[in-house]
């Protein structure tokens, strides 16, 4: 690459992440975020407690986190370690069997180390390109960890298609385009009273459309930008498909 393409890439970037900062300051995402945060603490009491619930989940995945942003991918395209710990959380206070990773990579690992020390635990990893997949699968054999259920997207929709439901789904995959363009297929795969964990919801048109999505369908979210907001000002939202919901 280029003197010129790399500090126009440089400069870009910087753009960008004054941008974000920009926004994570606007005064009615943070006034969203405080209400949101205490919707979720009355909902799960636990929550209370998040920084010392998360703690050691932390301790035991940041090491993992770093190796994995500097030698399989980066920093702005890994799901960061706020989000990660508290996927891993968030599994715990609901009881998760059943749980879908859209979007392999850093998560994948971090739903299947859990699976170790889990045997009820069920983990799909789901992935619309086949390079990262294979990245994924790579990774994860390093590790030494389960590697079954990985699968492309063509695949996860046709097992939703005949009925797989799931408790949790860590939607994260793909352009944010992407992302927003199958949220409906998403939402029927989560079962009525289950949780969807979206990530890079401080991209504000992707969160607009998301939400807007959601909404449509009945489903309730609320952000979680106090739990998982990062360095890069990155932070997911939480939504609930009602025990009531007939989104199939």
């Amino acid at each position: 690459m280029s003197p010129q393409r790399i500090a126009t890439r440089a400069l870009n970037s910087a753009r960008v992440r004054l941008k974000r900062k920009l926004e994570s300051l606007r005064p009615g995402e943070r006034i969203r975020a405080s209400q949101d945060a205490s919707l979720l603490v009355d909902r799960f009491p636990q929550l209370a407690e998040y920084a010392e619930l998360s703690r050691p989940i932390e301790a035991s995945l940041s090491r993992l986190h770093e190796e994995y942003v500097s030698g399989v991918s980066s920093r702005i395209m890994a799901a960061s370690l706020e989000v990660s710990c508290f996927l891993r959380c968030f599994l715990e206070l609901v009881e998760a069997s059943h749980v879908a990773d859209l979007g392999s990579g850093f998560s994948s690992l971090v739903l299947r180390l859990r699976m170790a020390h889990d045997p009820s635990l069920k983990v799909w990893s789901v992935d619309d390109n086949p390079y990262w997949l294979g990245k994924t699968e790579d990774y994860l054999v390093q590790h030494g960890v389960n590697i079954e259920r990985l699968l492309d997207w063509t695949s996860f929709v046709a097992e939703v298609e005949a009925g797989q439901r799931f408790d949790v789904l860590f939607h994260d995959a793909g352009s944010m385009e992407f992302r927003a363009d199958v949220l409906e297929t998403v939402i029927a795969a989560v079962r009525p009273g289950g949780w969807i964990l979206l990530d890079d919801m401080h991209k504000r048109d992707y969160r607009e459309r998301a939400l807007k999505i959601l909404a449509r369908n009945g489903v309730p979210a609320w952000s979680l930008r106090a739990f998982t907001l990062d360095g890069l000002t990155r932070f997911a939202f939480l939504a609930h498909r009602p025990s009531n919901s007939s989104a199939d």
